[in-house]
């Protein structure tokens, strides 16, 4: 099995083993013994190299054995901020560097034409339920700290259809659906389990809420209640930490039910930084050769912590695939990668050649990386996939994939469209695959101009705020001002911080324009069709316009908690032992708030 690299305990975990240590002779003993094994794994080499992890691999998606169940499996894994081409599906400066993602995305179904959002609670709640943003009221950043919103628990999730359906069905890392009511956290959603953080950013060790640094945000939950997560390692990387309870989970697992992972991991999301971590994920963590492919390949701090932290991510999927084939269900089982919205530049990402940045409705700010692998998948295997596809096509593919039938309430149709039969046909393309046209998004309650996008297999129409901070082309040579400074200050003007690629930093200074652009010619945005007379362009628009005020009708409510001034929300959080929590009650999920 591939282990975890090494890395150092801080202070509080030592503290910890202190403790219990001193409690009896018992305990005095197994710190000797600890601190025995602790030396010898600083006398080995703490890394395997990545052309290790890349044979690993090699060998793994080769050799398959006993099926457990015969249910396939999913594994869901949902980087955060990952912009297009970081992975090295294409030549890109780090291509060496991420081997496992690349060559798993090469022995399946890479999905060349495919879109998240351009934010990230938006994308997970399109992913989660199979619908447009707007058709759950969630098409704008993420409920904040003390949000009184959330992704509404009439809402149907994958999970709840899947564990309908047989499946035990487990989440991992960022949620950022809301947290005002046990109902919106992710055991009140669908998932039997979950371990992981509820806002849309965390410190990667502390698990401490940037915006409210005095805080924890690290809960557990299950079916019945939710608690604080104290346990050692909690200050852990968290990237190791939820690989590390995965791979608990998987080598254990001897349940006859299948099991569906929704593994989001806060990899490459900013901050990077954290306490006893001034300068950020620290270059022992990879493997040396990856480190200088990334040194030589880039300067400054922000890229460099942004390739470190993809670095890090692609060796903990290495440690996923090793324990399903070690444990004999990687045959049984489809992994899934996308990243939820394009990479914000002011985090180290780039767009590749792409337009925009997270945060805005150009191409560079919703294309991302995607791709699909499994033995199950057969001859499709090794295919660039060309078809249109969407970030809420996952839902309805997934449940087609299982063999699952799913009827939609009334009023809750999917937006999300099969993607598998475009799939099974090698001669799919944009112009004749299942989606022929996708709503990027529409900020339908923004109190200036509604923006929006749309498209269709060869044009794209957008009204959009326009600014040189975000709409421009970022590059692999982009260079930013002062980009060796990772611990990032406000933007007095914005009101938050500039690397979060934020969508009040995108409306500061800029005004809105309509764009028609013809994707098939110009896919980089760079030629501006929307005053143009020719005939073809008129027709475009008049389509795209019908198209758009079609998918005005879909818009939906968010969830909501029943707001009650006299609630001291931060008097909650302070009784919890200073941790992020519910502050009201469950209405029907069941979930009560637990000792931990």
């Amino acid at each position: 099995m591939i282990k975890a690299p090494y890395e150092p305990l801080d202070d509080e975990y030592m503290s910890h083993i202190s403790i219990r240590a001193t409690k009896s002779c018992f305990g005095f003993i197994a710190l000797v013994i600890f601190l025995m094994g602790f030396l010898n794994l600083l006398s080995q080499n703490a890394h395997e190299s990545n052309a290790d992890f890349a044979s690993n691999v090699e060998q793994f998606v080769q050799s398959y054995g006993e099926v457990k169940s015969s249910l396939p499996n999913i594994v869901f894994i949902y980087a955060d901020d990952i912009g297009y081409n970081s992975i090295g599906l294409k030549d890109y400066k780090y291509s060496k560097a991420f081997k496992t993602l690349s060559t798993l995305a090469r022995n399946g179904i890479i999905m060349n034409n495919y879109y998240g959002q351009e934010l990230c609670a938006p994308s997970r709640s399109s992913l989660l339920t199979g619908r447009y943003p707007i058709s759950v009221g969630m098409e704008e950043k993420g409920p904040y700290e003390t949000a009184w919103y959330g992704l509404g628990s009439d809402q149907t999730t994958i999970a709840e259809v899947l564990t309908q359906n047989g499946y035990n069905a487990y989440h991992f890392g960022k949620w950022d659906l809301g947290v005002c009511s046990p109902d919106m956290l992710a055991t009140g959603q669908g998932f039997n389990n979950s371990l992981g953080y509820t806002q849309a950013s965390n410190y990667y060790w502390t698990k401490r809420n940037p915006d409210y640094p005095h805080y924890y945000d690290f809960l557990q939950s299950n079916s019945s209640c939710y608690w604080t997560y104290k346990k050692h390692d909690k200050n852990r990387l968290s990237t190791y930490l939820y690989t590390d309870h995965l791979v608990d989970l998987l080598s254990d697992y001897d349940s006859e039910r299948p099991f569906f992972v929704y593994m989001a991991y806060q990899n490459a999301h900013t901050p990077f930084y954290d306490t006893n971590y001034s300068t950020g994920i620290p270059a022992s963590y990879v493997e040396t050769e990856v480190v200088t492919q990334i040194y030589n390949q880039s300067e400054g701090a922000r890229m460099r912590q942004y390739a470190l932290s993809v670095a890090v991510l692609d060796h903990e999927v290495s440690r996923i695939v090793s324990t399903l084939s070690e444990t004999n269900q990687l045959d049984n089982t489809y992994i899934i990668f996308a990243s939820d919205n394009g990479g914000c530049v002011y985090g180290g990402s780039t767009s590749g050649p792409y337009r925009g940045t997270k945060a805005t409705l150009f191409e560079g700010g919703t294309k991302v990386d995607a791709f699909i692998y499994s033995p199950l998948l057969g001859d499709l295997s090794g295919q660039v996939y060309q078809g249109l596809m969407h970030v809420s096509d996952w839902f309805p593919t997934i449940l087609e994939m299982v063999n699952i039938t799913y009827v939609a309430e009334s009023g809750y149709s999917l937006d999300g469209i099969s993607q598998y039969s475009g799939w099974k046909d090698s001669s799919t393309t944009l112009t004749n695959g299942p989606r022929q046209e996708m709503l990027y998004n529409w900020y339908a309650s923004d109190t200036g101009n509604q923006t929006f996008a749309v498209r269709n297999s060869r044009f794209k129409l957008i009204l959009e705020y326009v600014n040189d901070d975000y709409t421009g082309w970022y590059g692999d040579e982009t260079t930013l001002e002062d980009d060796d400074n990772i611990v990032y200050l406000d933007d007095d003007d914005a009101g938050e911080n500039i690397a979060e690629c934020s969508s009040s930093g995108l409306k500061k200074g800029s005004e809105t324009t309509y764009f028609l652009f013809d994707l098939e010619k110009d896919p980089y945005e760079k030629i501006n069709l929307y005053n143009s007379t020719s005939s073809v362009h008129e027709k475009a628009k008049k389509n795209l316009l019908t198209y758009f005020h079609k998918m005005k009708n879909l818009l939906g409510s968010k969830g909501t908690c029943d707001y009650n001034s006299s609630v001291d929300i931060l008097s909650v959080w302070d009784s919890n032992d200073y941790y992020i929590t519910p502050w009201t009650a469950a209405t029907t999920s069941g979930l009560s708030y637990c000792s931990s």
